[in-house]
């Protein structure tokens, strides 16, 4: 009788060797699932989804994983390209496979953020250099500001704004002021003879230089406040 039982144990095992060899799990409908028991025994990590072909010889599929890589590298360059030079509006369109397009999501989604810091850094510095330059030549201080379409401009007015130096501003206006009234008080009422040509022409030589010397004063003054500002 046992002998009986142990010829029909073999004969089942040598017709169905996948009933005895396969692992437990349920396949989804692409076919693959995910290993959870005796990982080790097929050379699989626990929670690894793989594959089956039909003599049950286990599909390695981590050739996704550089799929993913690949996409993700692909995808964060190229939007950084764009937002880095403060252009939002490009195609995020992929093809290859679906491990492939999610790294290009994500990689796009990564890209588009750091790109993005640049450029609103690139403008916001733009912005202060511009600010800071036209207080020295003493231009009135705006809102509307005349910005290249590549900075931001949320970030170029920030920036425009704090390195506005009003003090130098009111320093070169004054500047200017002063040598109008040297031009009116030294050049009178010109009545085209040569000698008002020349009273004219020494009165704005005057009034440059005035205007120059307090351009040098305020850019002076304002270079050794921001070195203190900085040394505190």
């Amino acid at each position: 009788m046992i002998r009986k039982i142990l010829i029909i144990c073999g004969f089942i095992y040598f017709i169905f060797p996948s009933v005895i060899a396969a692992h437990p799990g349920n396949t989804d409908s692409s076919g693959g699932h995910t290993c959870r028991t005796n990982c080790d025994n097929w050379g699989l990590d626990y929670g690894e989804y793989h594959f089956h072909d039909s003599s049950d010889d286990i599909i390695d599929y981590s050739d996704s994983v550089f799929d993913y890589d690949d996409g993700y590298e692909e995808g964060y360059d190229y939007a950084y390209e764009y937002t880095s030079a403060c252009e939002t509006d490009y195609d995020r369109d992929w093809i290859g496979s679906q491990a492939y397009g999610e790294g290009y999501e994500d990689g796009i989604y990564d890209g588009n953020y750091d790109g993005l810091l640049v450029c609103y850094d690139d403008s916001y510095q733009a912005g202060m250099e511009a600010g800071e330059a036209d207080s020295y030549e003493g231009i009135v201080y705006t809102e509307d500001q005349e910005i290249e379409d590549w900075y931001d401009e949320t970030s170029y007015s920030k920036g425009y704004a704090e390195g506005y130096d009003r003090e130098a501003y009111a320093g070169a206006a004054i500047d200017k002021e002063e040598a109008v009234e040297v031009i009116k008080t030294e050049g009178g009422i010109a009545d085209g003879s040569e000698d008002d040509k020349i009273q004219i022409t020494s009165a704005i030589t005057i009034g440059s230089i005035l205007g120059i010397v307090g351009l040098s004063i305020a850019h002076d003054y304002y270079r050794n406040r921001r070195n203190r500002r900085n040394n505190d």
